[in-house]
């Protein structure tokens, strides 16, 4: 991605995520921190293809999980700055902001150790 191969990042991104981070391991709630990072990673690369549904996906899909950990919300945020950046009036930036800045009010409430 730091070189602006968005579409090499794509693809060696889902790799990871079908290797590293199976279905079922999701499931039962494994990897649960790394697996949203592998997405929010995904995210970046999806927004520097300019790919805007897939990015919004990724982002989304990071925060579903209840406690989301402070290195996971550093790279939302990441991505929200890349959505706002090359994707300014679409609506489906201003839905994920929403979901972030709710994952970043909890993380809040709760501090940095989540609870």
């Amino acid at each position: 991605m730091l070189l602006g191969r968005f579409e090499e990042s794509v693809a060696a991104t889902e790799r990871v995520l079908r290797t590293c981070y199976q279905p079922e391991a999701q499931q039962r709630g494994e990897h649960a921190s790394g697996y949203a990072r592998a997405l929010l990673i995904l995210g970046l690369a999806h927004a520097g293809n300019g790919d805007l549904d897939e990015a919004v996906a990724a982002g989304h899909a990071a925060l579903a999980g209840k406690r989301t950990a402070w290195p996971t919300l550093t790279l939302a945020g990441k991505l929200d700055q890349a959505l706002e950046r090359n994707f300014t009036n679409a609506h489906q930036v201003k839905h994920y902001r929403a979901r972030y800045l709710e994952a970043s009010h909890r993380l809040r409430l709760l501090g940095p150790s989540g609870g």
